[in-house]
Formats: structure tokens, C-alpha cells, sequence
């Protein structure tokens, strides 16, 4: 029993680090974000809006930016949805409450943008 205890944390451990390593890199897309943006709007300040690599290296700059957040903001939400049930496991197992953040105060349970008591 407790060895299976162990093998959970352990995973719990590796995938709270993921979320970790996930949330850093989303923080280091948008930078790199603000940069490309202001590289496109120094280039328009000496060309014309309607220049044909204009419109194509915007499109092509937001659609890589868009896919990116959303294809880390799904691994992240799976990780979270499974850290919950790791801890809701460990919980059990244990038979007292040891483990509640992914549960009760994660960005999964409470919500992205708000937050509820």
C-alpha cells in the first residue's frame, strides 16, 4: 500500500513539473510573441500595409501563436484533470485528505481567468 502511495507521488511530482515547464514556456511564446510583433511593425513603418509578405507573415505568425497556446493549454488541462485524480487516489489510499491544490485551487478547478471561492 504504501509503496503504491510512493509510485503516485512520484507521478503526481512529474506532472505538476510538466504544468511547471508548460506554463514557463507559455510565458516565453508570448515574449517571443511581443518580439515578432514588434520586428512586423517596425518593418510596416518603412513599407506599405498592402505589401503581399504583409498580410501573409501576419496570418501565418498569429495561426502559429493561436495553435501553439491551445495545443499547451490542452496538455496542461490534462495534466491537471489527472493530477486530480491522483490526488483524489493518494486521498483514499491514505485515508485522510493529504493532497487538495489541483482539486480545490488549480487553474483547472477554479477556472482560467476567474476565480471562485
Amino acid at each position: 500500500m504504501q509503496a503504491d502511495i510512493e509510485i503516485l507521488f512520484k507521478e503526481y511530482d512529474t506532472l505538476r513539473n510538466e504544468i511547471v515547464v508548460r506554463t514557463s514556456s507559455g510565458y516565453q511564446m508570448l515574449t517571443v510573441g511581443a518580439v515578432v510583433i514588434a520586428a512586423l511593425l517596425t518593418w510596416l513603418s518603412s513599407h506599405s500595409a498592402r505589401h503581399p509578405m504583409f498580410l501573409g507573415t501576419v496570418t501565418f505568425v498569429v495561426a502559429a501563436f493561436v495553435i501553439a497556446f491551445l495545443v499547451t493549454r490542452r496538455d496542461i488541462n490534462a495534466a491537471a484533470k489527472h493530477i486530480s485524480r491522483i490526488e483524489s487516489d493518494i486521498n483514499i489510499r491514505a485515508g485522510k485528505t493529504l493532497l487538495t491544490w489541483e482539486t480545490k485551487h488549480g487553474g483547472a478547478a477554479k477556472g482560467w481567468f476567474r476565480l471562485r471561492g
